[in-house]
């Protein structure tokens, strides 16, 4: 679960209650070297794992897991993509990681409506200070511009955005349309929907 609690975030609408099986994670790289699956085959040629597209590795609610995954990461050699709003734990994680693949999302310039739409994430300036850190250090930054609503960016902001990742260093923009399916509208709670 993640406790950046954005109210659009498909992974929290399909499952408020998820939990991480880290018997099943530590099994896989454990098993790594004899196992015959398709990701097995790929981690083994040196393809990064995407950590994380289902919860932020930062929030709150997930840092105590996060640091100890990316060291056995490290152990064994397999790099890494992270997928992140920011949150706890970067310091440690920036020491455990070679140059790698981060993807920083941003979907609105206005903190206020942040605070509505992200309460548990961090402020918008702490993200394009991170592109900047992350940068100094050698990494690949995307900014994700993920959910895009043009409520959310009116008039110039997606244009300022846009320019505000690349003066931090962002290499490229990744954008997605907000979508839900029925089962996530069911479950957004009232001050979800609004």
């Amino acid at each position: 679960y993640c406790s950046h609690v954005c109210a659009y975030c498909f992974a929290n609408l399909n499952d408020r209650g998820r939990q991480a099986d880290i018997g099943a994670v530590m099994r896989f790289f454990n098993e790594l070297p004899s196992r015959t699956s398709q990701q097995s085959h790929l981690v083994r040629e040196g393809y990064p794992i995407l950590f994380s597209n289902r919860v932020d590795p930062f929030a709150t609610s997930n840092i105590r897991l996060s640091l100890p995954l990316l060291e056995i990461m490290r152990t064994l050699d397999i790099p890494v993509a992270i997928q992140t709003k920011g949150g706890k734990g970067i310091p440690e994680a920036l020491d455990l990681l070679g140059p790698s693949v981060w993807y920083v999302s941003i979907s609105q310039l206005d903190d206020t409506l942040r605070k509505q739409l992200e309460p548990g994430a961090p402020p918008i300036g702490v993200r394009f200070e991170l592109i900047e850190q992350l940068r100094q250090r050698g990494h690949t930054v995307i900014v994700g511009v993920n959910p895009l609503v043009p409520e959310w960016l009116p008039g110039d902001d997606l244009e300022n955005l846009l320019a505000q990742a690349a003066k931090a260093g962002a290499a490229g923009i990744w954008i997605e349309n907000l979508h839900f399916n029925y089962k996530q509208i069911d479950a957004l709670t009232p001050a979800e929907r609004a």
